[in-house]
Formats: C-alpha cells, structure tokens, sequence
C-alpha cells in the first residue's frame, strides 16, 4: 500500500527535530528548495504512521506555508500521475484564508503575514487581497470546496482521511455527511493543534511541534483507521 499525504507545515514536519521549515533552510538541501526538511520529514507524523501501517512507499506533497489551493491541486497531479491503486490518502488542511496564484508560471502561496509572498508587481493585489479576506466567507466555501474533493476521491474508490491542522471549519452549513472521512471537521478540540495540547505537547518558537508530538498524532491516526475499518 502507498501512504499519500499533503499538508502544510505540520504534515511537512517543519522543525520536528531541527528549526528548518523549508529544506533550503539548511545549505547542505538548498536543491530540495521547498521540499520538507529530510530530518523532519523523517520524523513526521506521516513517515510514523507509514511505519505503523507498514506500507510499501510514503509519499509527501506537503509544503511549509501551503494554502489548501496547492494541497488540492498537488494532490490531483499525483493522482493523474501514478497508479493510485491501493493508496490511503491522508490531508491535514491549512488556514482557510490562504490562496495560490499563479503568476508568470510561478505558484505563489499567500497568507497574512505580509506582501513578501508575492512578487512586488502584485503588492496592491495583494493588499486588496487582505482587505477583502471575509473568515466566514473562507469557512463557508472551503466546507463546499473540500466537499467537493471528497467526492472527487471517493468515485476514483480512493480511500481517504481528512483532518483540520489549526482551525476548525467555523461555519453554520454543517449539512455534510462526511462519514469516517473526515476527523470532526467542526469540532475546535479536534484540530491536529489542538489535539496535541490536550496531550500537553509543547511548540517550538515556529508554532511547531518537536518529534514526540508527531508520533502522537500517527498513533491517533492509526488507531482511528483501524476503529473505522478505512483500508
């Protein structure tokens, strides 16, 4: 079985066990460029729980500072790419205010921590961008967004686990019958974030969580797929 799994920096393990977010961070990796760190990423919830499933390959889309645009997108290109027979996909959702441009051939990933993620010829778009960021609005769409998604995965027969890494889905329209594929999806304790402070996880000065933590989280996962009869 193939382990497939996006995410964004939590899924990416980013500072697990070093304080790199990108592999580029660290010099001896600057032609992995945005890649997850290979020491993190070899601690990283996803990698543990390959270990627990025994799987034959673990494979990692995730990016440090992705929106969900880019995990959806990402994840699809694989899924056209490889032969997605006997794959378990798992996604860890980022903030919902996130949003991926494309710009001259280049994806971009912003979020609201300043106009440095886009090129200058975009800086009014991207002030524009802030000023109109509605949350509720975020919330409501990408309940409808990763509905979507869902449905997409489940007539390819794909089996697939979706979970909330910071935020809950924060909206009234929780219409959707999600089954067992997707881990409390409104529920504000149920967050890979808040889950791991119940279990008195701490975060290092990134708002990351260190190597014990991870293997928490695989530890749930792996129990929750077998509650559940998923693969």
């Amino acid at each position: 079985m193939i382990l497939y799994v996006n995410g964004d920096s939590h899924t990416a393990g980013a500072e697990a066990v070093n304080p790199h977010a990108f592999a580029s961070d660290d010099k001896k990796f600057t032609h992995l460029k945005l890649k997850p760190h290979p020491d993190n990423l070899a601690v990283s919830w996803g990698k543990k729980l390959s270990t627990l499933l025994k799987t034959t390959s673990f494979v990692c889309d995730a990016q440090s500072g992705s929106s969900n645009d880019r995990i959806i997108r990402t994840t699809k290109e694989w899924i056209k790419n490889n032969d997605y027979n006997n794959t378990l996909i798992i996604i860890g959702w980022s903030t919902w205010e996130r949003e991926e441009w494309l710009i001259d051939d280049v994806y971009y990933q912003l979020n609201s921590s300043g106009d440095h993620c886009v090129p200058k010829s975009h800086s009014q778009q991207y002030k524009d961008f802030i000023l109109t960021n509605d949350e509720h609005k975020n919330h409501k769409n990408w309940n409808q967004y990763i509905w979507n998604f869902h449905v997409f995965l489940r007539e390819l027969n794909i089996p697939h686990i979706f979970f909330n890494s910071n935020h809950c889905l924060n909206t009234t329209d929780k219409n959707k019958d999600w089954g067992v594929n997707y881990v409390a999806p409104y529920d504000m304790y149920m967050t890979f974030d808040a889950y791991l402070k119940t279990k008195h996880h701490k975060f290092g000065p990134g708002f990351h969580y260190h190597e014990p933590a991870h293997a928490e989280w695989a530890d749930f996962l792996f129990n929750y797929i077998n509650k559940n009869n998923i693969i």
